[in-house]
């Protein structure tokens, strides 16, 4: 009954992935797909792929697994956008399942799993990934992060060496296909630091192979951020702008509406109010990771994969932008699962109504994501 169940919900993901994101497939090029794709010269060729190991990416990146996919796929799909978007909506639900399993391996709640996964899924922010030509080619780095995650705490609960060299391999080529698989030895990290996991030996060789990477990466760019210098104010500035967008953050996950590809930032040179407020959320929402480490599982974990996940975009290594929807697609995944456990919890706490109420507002909230914000 449990196999058909999860068999169930998985379909069940599938299907709300390609309803939701249907409508993107007749879309065309815009913006940067111009420059990544239709003007790109680069990719016009699938031969001397390793090339791409050697050289900078297009946009003076180093993403040499995502520059072969562009190779691939623009053999396949050429000047044609359908390709290109059946592509990333595929990518965008195997993410999605690889959640539901990583929650379901964690926790043996199956319940739990499924409202995470498909909160998950229809969360209105992914559009900026999904449905961006280019940014989707992002997932790729992403679906083999989660890979690296889930196969990790396989290996940590049986013990399986093939789970574990199947965790570095996928942790590889993440590496090489985004900047921000180089969180994945945090996320493992917090795994462990929250179970007591005596696999230090093993997860050590994540923090090693990011040392490697980040040489290599900088062998190749002459830089290890995206960019060398702090552009749009210095480091101070930046930060303290950065703590105000965290707060803007917080919002659009649970109000996202006004959703855009371009949002204006306000600079903010010296503390205020507004950058005080954002320091002190991001320092509240870490006391509670902290407290809720041996006390309750979930609040720590997913707490603890949303700031884990937002490293990358803090402005401590200078990014070049800002602020953008794309940048909190990790990290709803940690808060599509506080909200399924809020939710189971809401159930649990009223009995008799509970489950009636549950039903219910699970309803409304994935019916709030489904629902095209403007």
């Amino acid at each position: 009954m449990k196999l058909k169940t999860k068999h169930l919900h998985l379909l069940l993901i599938i299907a709300l992935s390609i309803v939701l994101y249907s409508n993107t497939l007749f879309n065309g090029f815009v913006y940067d797909d111009h420059f990544f794709i239709v003007n790109n010269q680069k990719i016009r060729s699938i031969s001397e792929i390793t090339a791409s190991f050697k050289e900078p990416s297009t946009g003076n990146l180093y993403r040499p697994i995502r520059e072969i996919l562009f190779r691939i796929s623009y053999s396949l799909f050429g000047d044609n956008p359908i390709g290109y978007h059946i592509q990333a909506i595929l990518i965008h639900i195997l993410i999605s399942l690889v959640g539901y399993n990583i929650i379901l391996l964690l926790t043996k709640r199956i319940n739990l799993a499924f409202i995470s996964a498909i909160l998950f899924s229809a969360h209105p922010v992914h559009t900026a990934r999904v449905a961006n030509m280019t940014a989707s080619f992002d997932l790729l780095g992403i679906l083999f992060m989660f890979l690296s995650i889930w196969l990790y705490i396989k290996y940590s609960k049986d013990n399986k060496i093939k789970n574990l060299i199947l965790s570095v391999v996928f942790f590889l080529l993440g590496l090489f296909s985004s900047e921000e698989v180089l969180m994945t030895p945090l996320f493992i990290f917090l795994y462990e630091f929250s179970k007591d996991v005596n696999k230090k030996k093993e997860s050590s060789v994540f923090f090693i192979i990011t040392i490697v990477f980040l040489a290599l990466r900088y062998y190749v760019l002459g830089q290890v951020g995206r960019t060398a210098e702090y552009f749009m104010g210095d480091f101070t500035t930046r930060v303290l702008s950065t703590s105000v967008i965290f707060l803007r953050y917080l919002k659009i996950l649970f109000f996202p509406f006004g959703l855009t590809v371009d949002y204006h930032v306000k600079l903010y040179g010296s503390l205020s109010f507004l950058p005080l407020m954002g320091f002190l959320v991001i320092l509240a929402i870490t006391f509670i990771i902290i407290l809720s480490r041996k006390k309750n599982f979930l609040v720590y974990f997913s707490l603890g994969w949303f700031l884990i996940s937002l490293v990358p975009f803090s402005n401590i290594l200078p990014v070049t932008t800002f602020m953008a929807d794309r940048y909190l697609f990790t990290a709803s995944f940690g808060f599509a699962v506080l909200m399924g456990y809020a939710l189971l919890s809401l159930g649990k706490k009223y009995k008799k109504a509970g489950s009636c109420l549950n039903h219910l507002a699970f309803c409304c909230i994935l019916l709030w994501c489904s629902i095209k914000k403007q």
